[in-house]
């Protein structure tokens, strides 16, 4: 995947990606985060809820990572337009606004991320291509003013009984 997410100019893929329908109900993920030299540092597995609301979804997601750690978070995701979407949590440092285009998904916004026994402020710039109506493909990357930190790398599946 390219970084800007564009699939080599392949527009082909069908049905738009709508985040507040893709991530309604329950999904599970597998993920891993690379640093910049190629080194995989984490790998984890994330169940998540989506639950529709009259604003758009809330996302409640449970990460475990394989050194043991668990972390929760809830995201609030709302259509702000056609094809733009606002999204919010609590450790947002900025403005989080996502365009769709086709099948992909881009947001780009600043984090507080749990690093070194403390929160240190990231850039993320995400990247999410819908490859099937089940499977969605993450691609997130993570900077410091300006620097490559690394890279989330996660596939999102969404669960049988949410399946459609």
């Amino acid at each position: 995947m390219a970084p800007d997410g564009i699939l080599n100019g392949q527009s082909h893929i069908s049905n738009e990606f709508d985040p507040s329908v893709f991530f309604a109900g329950n999904l599970r993920a597998t993920g891993m985060f690379i640093d910049r030299f190629g080194v995989v540092k984490r790998r984890f597995t994330m169940s998540a809820t989506g639950i529709t609301e009259a604003s758009g979804i809330s996302l409640h997601e449970t990460f475990n990572y394989d050194d043991g750690d668990v972390e929760d978070r809830i995201w609030h995701i709302s259509r702000r337009s056609d094809n733009r979407f606002e999204g919010r949590t609590d450790d947002l440092a900025s403005d989080c606004i996502g365009t769709v285009r086709g099948p992909l998904f881009s947001w780009s916004y600043h984090f507080y991320l749990k690093m070194f026994g403390r929160r240190v402020k990231v850039h993320f710039d995400d990247v999410m291509v819908r490859l099937t109506p089940d499977t969605v493909l993450n691609r997130a990357r993570v900077t410091k003013w300006g620097f490559l930190l690394g890279d989330v790398h996660l596939t999102f599946q969404r669960l049988p009984d949410t399946l459609k």
